[in-house]
């Protein structure tokens, strides 16, 4: 059985959504989005209604075999298979193999970052280092598992829930 959605958008949410459409690629028998990097395209399945820890999926993207980012109307995140999922850190693993889209892809994009491109676009249009912010990322939200796994202490300046510990405590 098959759902119909009807969206209601601005006319630019349109124009960019068409742009993004119209900028895919067939690819070995899929659509792919076209990457800067060659190898790296992204597979893309327009048609997908995977369950998902974010609600049902609307589209799915292929990085790598076993590492597949889903969206949904309001959320997203990747899927790693177990092969892949086994590659993360156990302190930094989420055992289910769901990573959501905001704070936890830096953990995916760190830890297997062969299978993103080296470097993407910012919203700002700076164009950025993908590993560098990942670890970035991972010491700001997960700075207790950085420690763990380093053994080295992060700079609370390099941690915005280190800072909001530390005030906590009264210690900042």
């Amino acid at each position: 059985m098959s759902t119909t959605r009807e969206w209601i958008v601005k006319n630019e949410e349109v124009d960019e959504r068409l742009k993004a459409i119209r900028a895919l690629k067939w690819v070995n028998g899929a659509w792919a989005e076209p990457s800067k990097t060659p190898g790296h395209s992204k597979i893309i399945t327009i048609k997908s209604a995977t369950s998902t820890p974010w609600g049902r999926s609307d589209y799915e993207m292929e990085y790598a075999d076993g590492v597949v980012f889903f969206g949904t109307p309001s959320h997203g995140g990747f899927r790693l298979s177990k092969k892949m999922n086994a590659r993360i850190p156990e302190v930094f693993r989420n055992a289910d193999g769901w990573y959501e889209e905001d704070c936890e892809y830096a953990k995916v994009s760190y830890f297997l970052s062969e299978c993103f491109p080296e470097t993407f676009t910012a919203h700002d249009g700076e164009v950025k280092n993908a590993k560098a912010d990942a670890e970035r990322s991972l010491k700001s939200w997960n700075y207790k598992q950085w420690e763990a796994w380093t053994g080295r202490e992060v700079d609370p300046a390099e941690s915005y829930c280190k800072r909001m510990d530390l005030e906590k405590r009264g210690a900042a």
